[in-house]
């Protein structure tokens, strides 16, 4: 709840989903005809393992990131974060 009334872990965590969206349009931008959900899935979790955004008080948008694999996750039905 901290984390959410403050002004700089608002910012941190839509930083947080920008990378993660920047991260699905690079992997689905078309030029590898190979890519498929897991490969989408693994260059997420690349990026949560090496996220770090220290501008938060109270998170560095790690969470923010794993929450989003696990939405993606469910919603595919067939991965495993």
């Amino acid at each position: 709840m901290k984390a959410a009334n403050s002004e700089y872990d608002r910012a941190v965590c839509r930083l947080a989903v920008a990378a993660a969206r920047k991260t699905v349009w690079d992997c689905l931008d078309g030029t590898d005809p190979n890519v498929d959900e897991k490969m989408l899935v693994q260059k997420l979790l690349d990026l949560h393992a090496s996220y770090y955004d220290p501008d938060g008080e109270y998170t560095s948008g790690k969470g923010t990131i794993g929450d989003l694999i696990a939405d993606i996750c469910g919603a595919l039905k067939n991965c495993d974060p």
